[in-house]
């Protein structure tokens, strides 16, 4: 995280920052969907932001470090407005899969939601208001209106779960909504396989690592465009979904899962995308070459 700099600064030599997060922003348009509890907690970081950016030790790692590694667009706005030059910054995702945890998240077959019956949604993780679980409710609500089946499973308890699932029965949808707790191992890797959507409008995401492994699975993404989380989906030629009012954000996401029942070969399409997306930004082998060009980059211009 960057709110604590780095006692790498005090040592006097080149040196990198990063790859850092953190620099995340709750949209203010979106606290209605939150708990009382989780507005409460979305005030005081937006507080404690304020003050991180001008702590001493924070001010010398942005001023002394040679490169800063921002992972997602929304921390490399916070490290440029902490005074770092453009030109000293280059994104990397510090999050990425081993070759062999990649070779098991592979999908034998590609089952489209018409030939399993019901279309198949899946997101995991602390169930926190930030996670956006309620407007995917919504968004789920339409597709029972318009007599599309689906099953909705979340990986994961939280501060937010009888809130969530008290949206789920007043929205008619609560025998379609599954909160079950986190799963590993095979299932965990059978969970993801099974599904066709990972299915999360979290609107403050660092690196969402769920979301990665999901799509190494064969999940198409359909999240907001926060944080780590829509350069992620981009990079697989699924669009994210634009932050703007919860209703709109909900009409936006229905609309694309009922286009993906509708049409299951753009689903088989995205779904290879997908996992090919994962395979070239986000393996350990991509990671390996990023990092050591960073590093190269740092030691050349020192020695220069």
């Amino acid at each position: 995280t960057w709110r604590t700099g780095s006692p790498l600064s005090r040592l006097g030599i080149p040196w990198i920052w990063g790859p850092i997060g953190g620099g995340e922003n709750f949209p203010a348009t979106m606290l209605p969907v939150l708990s009382p509890v989780a507005i409460l907690f979305e005030i005081v970081r937006g507080l404690n932001t304020m003050m991180a950016k001008r702590s001493p030790v924070v001010q010398c790692a942005s001023q002394s470090a040679a490169l800063v590694l921002p992972n997602n667009p929304e921390t490399e706005s916070l490290i440029v407005s902490l005074g770092v030059p453009k030109e000293k910054i280059r994104r990397l995702c510090q999050s990425f899969l081993p070759e062999e945890r990649l070779g098991r998240l592979e999908r034998k077959a590609l089952i489209t939601p018409r030939e399993c019956g019901e279309l198949r949604c899946l997101a995991g993780g602390n169930l926190e208001g930030r996670k956006g679980v309620a407007i995917a409710l919504h968004a789920l609500a339409q597709l029972k209106r318009e007599g599309i089946p689906f099953r909705y499973t979340y990986l994961g308890r939280g501060p937010e779960l009888e809130h969530l699932k008290a949206l789920a029965d007043r929205l008619g949808i609560a025998e379609r909504v599954n909160f079950v707790d986190s799963l590993s191992g095979d299932e965990y890797v059978q969970a993801l396989q099974s599904c066709h959507v990972y299915l999360l409008p979290s609107l403050r995401e660092g690196v969402p690592v769920t979301q990665m492994e999901a799509m190494a699975a064969g999940c198409v993404p359909v999240v907001a465009d926060c944080g780590g989380a829509g350069p992620m989906a981009s990079s697989a030629g699924s669009k994210p979904v634009k932050v703007s009012t919860p209703a709109s954000m909900a009409q936006h996401i229905g609309d694309t899962l009922i286009g993906i029942w509708k049409n299951p070969e753009e689903w088989s399409n995205l779904s290879v995308k997908s996992r090919q997306g994962i395979l070239d930004g986000y393996s350990a082998g991509n990671y390996r070459t990023m990092i050591n060009r960073y590093y190269g980059m740092v030691v050349s211009t020192s020695e220069s």
